[in-house]
């Protein structure tokens, strides 16, 4: 689901980041080179926990045709670790799996800025990432820190190492209360208050939860590697079993959506 690659060259830090990410260029098998943003798990809350959570989500999205940057598996090497000449990344790298996460590097889109209206061509795309993060519990997406990129009417999302965390408090998105967080303007960049035109439906969403079967989902599992799982088995395993009631929920949470946006 995510192809493997291998770092090569490090060209810098990017500007912004809590996790210090870094941008990479890899090479895969064939010799082709990717230029990469790289998160490493030493940086992470929970270390692999939050690398396995990031890579579920961009393949589930990427399911979802929603607008997520191709997701890597970035091996790093020890002999391009002790090559690195930026000594903070290079302890991170050290203490990190020498598995990271990377995605492919996004060029000539702005950063979404603080109170931006959607317009009316970005309705349905808005709409749906702002559903899909209230599916995913991600609070990670708020007018500080938006986490999205756009180039005219196209978005990109990323960052969503702290998604799917613990269900405490929490009240899943087919329950009754569970959107009212897609109305609130301080909780994210597409909450209501922003669209100029409000959504009619979410047929094409609906529609695209039909892929993500019980098989594809258990795949999101396989396709991780083991240094990521062990000792997370539990929590990933309940990220599966959320995952597969929220496709039998579809219908109801999206119902409940237009609800609120209405």
């Amino acid at each position: 689901m995510f192809h493997t690659v291998f770092a090569t060259r490090f060209i810098r830090r990017m500007t912004n980041g809590r996790t210090v990410p870094c941008l990479i260029e890899c090479e895969d098998d064939s010799g082709q080179k990717h230029e990469l943003v790289v998160k490493f798990s030493a940086n992470m809350f929970e270390k692999e926990k939050n690398l396995a959570i990031e890579a579920i989500v961009a393949i589930l999205a990427s399911d979802l045709n929603l607008p997520v940057p191709e997701p890597f598996l970035v091996e790093l090497s020890s002999i391009f670790v002790d090559q690195m000449i930026d000594q903070e990344v290079k302890d991170t790298m050290q203490k990190s799996c020498s598995l990271a996460f990377g995605s492919l590097h996004v060029k000539h889109y702005s950063s979404w800025i603080k109170d931006q209206k959607i317009k009316r061509e970005m309705t349905q795309s808005a709409s749906e990432v702002l559903l899909f993060d209230a599916i995913i519990r991600n609070a990670d997406r708020r007018p500080s820190n938006p986490n999205c990129l756009f180039l005219g009417d196209s978005l990109c999302i990323f960052d969503h190492e702290l998604a799917l965390t613990s269900r405490f408090f929490w009240q899943d998105p087919w329950e009754g209360g569970g959107l009212k967080d897609i109305v609130d303007g301080e909780k994210h960049i597409f909450a209501r208050p922003y669209f100029e035109k409000r959504p009619s439906n979410f047929d094409r969403f609906v529609d695209a939860w039909s892929v993500v079967t019980d098989e594809r989902i258990e795949e999101y599992k396989r396709t991780l590697p083991a240094k990521w799982v062990v000792g997370n088995e539990q929590a990933i395993d309940e990220i599966m079993v959320y995952f597969k009631q929220v496709r039998s929920n579809i219908r109801i949470i999206t119902e409940n959506a237009l609800k609120e946006l209405g």
